[in-house]
């Protein structure tokens, strides 16, 4: 079993796999928690050592030209990946929709797990890439699938990513790319939280998600901070727009 840092919203919600890049560690992804809709939460942690707090799921050749990632070594850190998500949600009754995601190294491992068909409901890939190895697949799925990268990434070139994405044939397939290097911007978690959210977007589930952005707008006394204000601003702008989608369509 993997170790991991967890937040448990509610066990019909959503579940939100995340998985860090190399050289970081399971407290990394847990930070974008503030900005993402209210759904459960795993961030695992990388089982190689690499040094103080800094972790890697699989080994790295800097020196072997373009082939520098071992795919059958990431084929056996995703099995472990898959069997700790899966003690985890038997573990705590889970019972919503699943989504896998990583950042560059865990954006490769969760690419692997789309491969190999993993019974997940969607994937969020940020600033990873298709391993040559994998790209005659034929890469056909009916799930949503959103894939991000920084046009100025110096790390995972923009191209190596942009290729890959145009082998997926998923019908609900998405690639956005961004002005950003080896990280992610302010847009980018925008379109990873509005990502996350369809996944809410069944009745019992939007009308808790819409009465806790009201409910925000309440309890806020007179005298406020600014950020604060905005923060509850925004979850009212989301919720309402949230409840307007279901509306229309569903009925």
């Amino acid at each position: 079993m993997l170790d991991y840092i967890n937040h448990i919203e509610n066990k019909d919600v959503p579940a939100l796999v995340l998985l860090h890049g190399y050289g970081s560690n399971m407290q990394d992804l847990f930070s974008l928690k503030p900005y993402l809709p209210p759904v459960n939460i795993i961030c695992l942690q990388a089982p190689k050592v690499l040094g103080h707090e800094a972790f890697a799921w699989y080994d790295i050749n800097w020196n072997n030209g373009s082939k520098i990632i071992d795919s059958e070594e990431v084929e056996r850190v995703a099995n472990e990946v898959q069997n700790t998500v899966s003690s985890w949600i038997d573990s705590n009754n889970l019972k919503g929709k699943l989504i896998i995601g990583g950042f560059s190294q865990g954006a490769i491992l969760s690419l692997a797990m789309l491969k190999n068909a993993y019974n997940a409901d969607g994937y969020v890939l940020m600033s990873g890439y298709m391993l040559p190895e994998w790209r005659h697949k034929i890469w056909e799925f009916d799930i949503p699938v959103l894939q991000t990268h920084g046009t100025m990434d110096d790390v995972i070139p923009f191209d190596w990513a942009k290729s890959g994405s145009e082998l997926m044939k998923g019908n609900h397939f998405t690639f956005k790319s961004y002005p950003m290097a080896h990280h992610l911007n302010s847009e980018c978690i925008q379109d990873v939280r509005e990502f996350v959210e369809q996944f809410l977007l069944q009745s019992s589930q939007l009308l808790r998600y819409f009465f806790r952005g009201i409910s925000c707008a309440i309890s806020v006394p007179r005298k406020i901070e600014t950020n604060t204000q905005h923060f509850c601003e925004q979850q009212i702008k989301v919720s309402l727009a949230n409840m307007m989608q279901f509306i229309t369509t569903t009925f």
